[in-house]
């Protein structure tokens, strides 16, 4: 220093040189105080984030944000640059990266697992990567709005179907029930009454209710439950009125392996169940009640054995009449409604007041429409946000309560998996006859095959354990959190049959995986009465 000074070193030199020691380090702490506030008034240093005002105009002053761009794609700007610092680590780069990703994807996919991402690539064709391609896809196709890359070619097909003259046919035949729903001696009216005597428990089983009515097991047990909640009483509805729209309502439901009248009352049942033994009833008011009764009863009314994906593909009347949009649901609520608007002999809303019918009927249709299962991870992400919100007490608001009815629906609709295991596994082999009917269909028409459907390559096991975990599981974990009096019999019931099924896929990977007996066929008698499944919206 004092060589780079040409008239010898400043006056202050001497001083420093001659101070003591501690003196020195005591100015030098003073210094660095000094610098540091200077820092942080200048924003260059310091331990407290930003609020988001002070971030955003640092993030302008450093042109990261453009006014012409959203905010998420201003966010995603904004991570860019910061990845593109070499300075960074691996480990520091990682979540910046991971949170690009989610920025680029589309919306539908921030609500979905990410164990399901990886359906959305390719993947190497050993078997063992297609069959699990192949049950990604499932779930993808059928619970979220994404499709699968096509696989085969695609022909455009009309598939004309006869709806008016075979609603006709029907409705003149419906109209015409008597009696206890239907004529019924003593012997039969005591078997009915034995085979109801269990409703109220979760391992309670349809069949038997089937077998004794004789394939009648939706009308009688919606009967049942009607007036065992009070609600033919309180809703002051008309007997007679009651009595044929229940008998129109099973009657629209076709001998198909899964989705007919017997999977219907078995979502009736659940939903009995939940709202029971769940205490659901006690956040709901008597239209509430009512309505999700009704709409269990008629949310699969018509079905015809096919997906969605199907009409879509195949173009067929119901594709066309509803726009591709929730096509299957959209035909259940048209169906019946207009059924009840031409036939007031049926219109079971006729006895209540204007705007009670009209809650009904919107929620209902609310209800149904949300059964179509590409809105399942919407729906588990609006159920766990409102869960999240207030707890419990929050489902007593106007808004809340909707959100709970559609999940309790679904969440009845998805219920095969959770029941004892000889149950689970009657569902689940119907599902797959169904499923193997549409894909030989898909065959014939040159459609692509959609996921699941495919007789020689599915695997039943494999597809039950990959909709348990991705789909069942979480969900109803949620259901639990809400009625936790269901967390008991319905999760230890899912974990054992989850347990069941890796067993069965450990010990014999290839078993179950050819189309279900004859006997699980098409029949709309009490042998052939099959499971609706999620799946198969």
């Amino acid at each position: 220093f004092t060589m780079n000074c040409v008239d010898g070193p400043p006056w202050w030199w001497d001083v420093v040189r001659q101070s003591h020691p501690l003196a020195m380090f005591v100015a030098g702490i003073m210094a660095g105080c000094i610098l540091t506030i200077l820092l942080i008034r200048l924003r260059i240093f310091s331990n407290k984030n930003p609020t988001l005002s002070e971030a955003i105009e640092i993030l302008e002053a450093n042109e990261l944000i453009k006014p012409n761009l959203s905010p998420s794609e201003n966010a995603k700007l904004a991570l860019s640059k910061l990845a593109e610092d070499r300075r960074l680590s691996s480990s520091t780069k990682a979540p910046i990266l991971y949170a690009m990703a989610v920025l680029r994807s589309e919306l539908v996919l921030m609500n979905i697992p990410v164990g399901l991402w990886n359906g959305l690539e390719a993947t190497s064709p050993s078997s063992e990567n297609q069959q699990r391609s192949s049950v990604q896809d499932w779930i993808l196709s059928s619970f979220s709005p994404i499709q699968p890359a096509s696989r085969t070619g695609r022909k455009c097909t009309l598939r004309g179907v006869a709806l008016g003259l075979r609603f006709a046919l029907r409705l003149r035949t419906a109209s015409k029930g008597t009696g206890f729903v239907f004529d019924a001696d003593a012997a039969t009216m005591n078997a009915i009454n034995a085979a109801l005597e269990g409703v109220n428990e979760w391992d309670w089983s349809v069949w038997e209710l089937a077998e004794v009515t004789h394939g009648r097991p939706l009308q009688t047990l919606g009967w049942h439950l009607l007036h065992k909640w009070n609600l033919v009483d309180r809703l002051h509805l008309d007997r007679d009125v009651l009595r044929n729209w229940l008998v129109f309502v099973e009657g629209l439901y076709l001998k198909n392996p899964y989705h007919n009248n017997v999977h219907a009352a078995d979502v009736l049942h659940c939903l009995h169940y939940f709202l029971r033994k769940g205490e659901a009833a006690e956040l709901l008011d008597d239209l509430s009640t009512l309505s999700l009764l009704l709409a269990a009863m008629m949310h699969d009314a018509g079905h015809d054995g096919f997906n969605n994906s199907y009409h879509q593909h195949a173009l067929t009347s119901r594709a066309l009449t509803f726009n591709d949009q929730s096509v299957q649901e959209n035909n259940h609520c048209a169906t019946v409604f207009c059924g009840m608007h031409c036939h007031p002999n049926i219109n079971v809303l006729n006895s209540l007041a204007p705007e009670q019918a009209a809650e009904v009927r919107r929620l209902v249709i609310l209800t149904v429409l949300a059964t179509d299962m590409k809105l399942h991870f919407n729906n588990l992400h609006d159920f766990k946000a409102v869960m999240e919100s207030g707890g419990r007490r929050s489902w007593f608001r106007d808004s809340h309560r909707d959100t709970l009815c559609v999940n309790l629906l679904h969440a009845a609709d998805l219920s095969n998996p959770c029941r004892p295991f000889p149950l689970a596994v009657r569902w689940a082999e119907r599902i797959m006859d169904e499923n193997f009917h549409q894909g030989d269909e898909e065959k014939r028409l040159g459609l692509p095959v959609s996921p699941l459907c495919a007789r020689d390559s599915t695997v039943l096991s494999t597809a039950q354990i990959a909709f348990i975990t991705y789909v069942i599981e979480p969900y109803y974990q949620v259901l639990c959190d809400v009625l936790p009096m269901l967390k008991g019999p319905l999760m230890e019931q899912l974990g054992r049959n989850l347990a069941a099924w890796r067993e069965i896929e450990a010990t014999s990977p290839s078993a179950m995986k050819s189309s279900p007996p004859a006997a699980h066929g098409h029949g709309h008698g009490h042998g052939g009465h099959g499971p609706h499944s999620p799946a198969r919206k």
